[in-house]
């Protein structure tokens, strides 16, 4: 999975009366629903690096991630597809019990967020619903996706210093990133992707040449936030295969033009990947940019983003 940037101060206000919120209090009358608890595997992440756990419901497109230890718990992401009728109404269900009991001194806490999304579910392009309550900020938010049945719904809960603050930077621009590959990627959707960190940050697609690969960026033109990139292994077009790493090599070259060795670490550690296609990641950092090469369902996935966010 990759990363979503948030850069965080901790604040207090989750949990009842705003002394702290521990997993099992967020988790009260959920547990049957969230039966996989995987430490470390969430997407948030922060400045001072506090850990994100996922929570795997028993709904295989909705779950919950959490920001900080499980003792002390400073914000959330919980998010699904919209199923049938009483699939949703369900899923929506949830997100108040999880509203109710991260934030309990929001009385209306519970009803805003499931009408929020009921809302949302029958207007999928419609405006995000954001409130202010306890130092926190609270997002309900349609996440799009290429067709109507990929558009994933939030609901994000963090501190309000970490949505005003400014996230890491990667130092790049767009064109800087795509130097000599524009071919390589002539398709782009805008407000589409893998790197959703939040309703005001900007976020593409870009599709390759041969459509086995994709690239998602994070941030604006001129000063991008985070990169992934991921390609197929495919057996059956081994040239597109071959095209697809190449590119992976000049994407991590034009992000990175101060590290000489770039290139060569990229290409070792997909070597590495490609080959034993296990659960391992192979990580390094470079001037305050680090990247992750990691195999997942039949493809290769590298994320480069600010060293400060990766944890």
């Amino acid at each position: 999975m990759d990363r979503m940037q948030v850069a965080t101060a901790p604040a207090a206000g989750l949990g009842p009366e705003g002394k702290g919120l521990t997993l099992a209090q967020l988790m009260r009358k959920l547990e049957k629903n969230f039966p996989l608890h995987l430490p470390n595997e969430g997407r948030l992440a922060s400045e001072d690096q506090l850990r994100s756990d996922l929570l795997q419901s028993t709904f295989e497109d909705t779950y919950l991630e959490t920001l900080g230890a499980p003792g002390s718990i400073s914000g959330l992401r919980y998010s699904f597809l919209p199923g049938g009728k009483s699939e949703s109404a369900k899923k929506r269900a949830w997100a108040g019990i999880v509203i109710r009991n991260a934030l309990p001194a929001w009385r209306g806490g519970k009803a805003w967020v499931r009408r929020a999304f009921f809302q949302l579910e029958n207007n999928p392009g419609g405006e995000p619903f954001e409130q202010e309550v306890q130092g926190h900020s609270i997002v309900v938010a349609y996440e799009p996706g290429v067709d109507a049945p990929d558009r994933r719904m939030v609901l994000l809960v963090m501190p309000l210093t970490a949505q005003k603050s400014a996230a890491p930077s990667l130092g790049i621009s767009m064109t800087q990133l795509l130097a000599g590959l524009h071919d390589a990627f002539p398709e782009r959707l805008e407000q589409r992707g893998e790197l959703f960190l939040g309703p005001d940050i900007p976020y593409d697609q870009f599709f390759s040449e041969n459509n086995f690969a994709s690239l998602s960026t994070a941030g604006a033109e001129d000063d991008l936030i985070q990169v992934q990139y991921g390609y197929q292994l495919r057996d059956d077009h081994k040239a597109a295969w071959d095209r697809n790493r190449t590119y992976a090599l000049a994407l991590i070259g034009n992000a990175m033009p101060a590290w000489a060795g770039a290139a060569d670490w990229l290409r070792d550690a997909i070597d590495v990947t490609e080959r034993e296609r296990g659960e391992a990641r192979i990580t390094t950092a470079h001037d305050g940019i680090a990247v992750e090469v990691l195999y997942y369902n039949g493809n290769i996935g590298i994320s480069i983003l600010p060293e400060d966010s990766h944890s």
